[in-house]
């Protein structure tokens, strides 16, 4: 897990958003994005933290106070605290490196699922 608190904004990043993205589903942290700003406002940073956090199986709070911020913990403790492991075996054969897309889907309508976007196959060592 790891805990973000950024704007979101980009000013010199050496990788793209996308190979960020790649290298946190690699190693399997969740991003757990922290962003403070007017509530009257979307900024280009907001969808970066959402993109971070649906794609790794994390969340992105986006508050228009720090006064929220003492419920961000519990929100994360909460998640942290329901988490289960799902395993299978895909059909066939995938290439060392490649990306596999899995979908969670619930099994009743108003459950809530968090869960990262896919996986890496890890090249055999």
């Amino acid at each position: 897990m790891l805990l973000l608190l950024s704007d979101g904004e980009d000013n010199y990043s050496q990788s793209t958003l996308e190979e960020a993205v790649a290298a946190l589903q690699r190693a399997s942290v969740a991003v757990y994005a922290v962003t403070v700003h007017s509530s009257r406002l979307e900024y280009p940073g907001d969808r970066v933290l959402r993109q971070l956090a649906a794609a790794t199986g994390g969340r992105a709070f986006l508050l228009h106070s720090y006064a929220g911020f003492s419920t961000v913990f519990g929100d994360m403790e909460n998640d942290l605290r329901s988490q289960y492991l799902v395993g299978f075996r895909p059909l066939g054969s995938l290439a060392p490196e490649e990306f596999h897309a899995v979908k969670i889907l619930p099994l009743t309508r108003g459950t809530l699922i968090r869960a990262r976007a896919g996986y890496y196959v890890r090249s055999e060592k």
